[in-house]
């Protein structure tokens, strides 16, 4: 699943995990990430815990097949921006910044920070620290 659908989705795996529950994520650019999921697969299988029909294995499967396919271009690519939106992301960021070193400073400017955010998260932007220098 890609990492926006998994954490806007319900029901994924890590909105079903516990907050104190160990999680290990593989990521598309990881060469090793398709082998370790057909392996995970295989696994569910001999345990009894699915059948090779099963919706999860299924995606599962899916997953693994579209890392290998388009894996390799997420390599050396910037994680907290959708492509093409480098020079949104960057102002974002400086606005961002300003209005914070402002609050800091006494400002009454919630609304301003909360306006940049709410542009950022509609835009798929992740605002990261030191994200206006990338």
């Amino acid at each position: 699943m890609r990492k926006k659908d998994e954490l806007s989705k319900k029901h994924t795996c890590m909105q079903s995990a516990h907050p104190n529950e160990m999680t290990f994520v593989l990521i598309g650019r990881d060469a090793a990430a398709p082998h370790a999921i057909r392996e995970w697969v295989n696994k569910r299988i001999e345990l009894g815990k699915n059948q090779p029909g099963d919706e999860q294995i299924i995606e599962a499967l899916a997953c693994a097949d579209t890392m290998e396919s388009e894996g390799r271009k997420w390599v050396g690519a910037a994680t907290h921006y959708p492509e093409g939106m480098g020079e949104e992301s960057r102002r974002l960021h400086r606005e961002y910044n300003r209005l914070v070193k402002e609050q800091i400073a006494g400002a009454n400017n919630g609304i301003a920070i909360c306006a940049v955010t709410d542009e950022c998260n509609a835009k798929g932007i992740i605002l990261v620290p030191g994200g206006e220098n990338l």
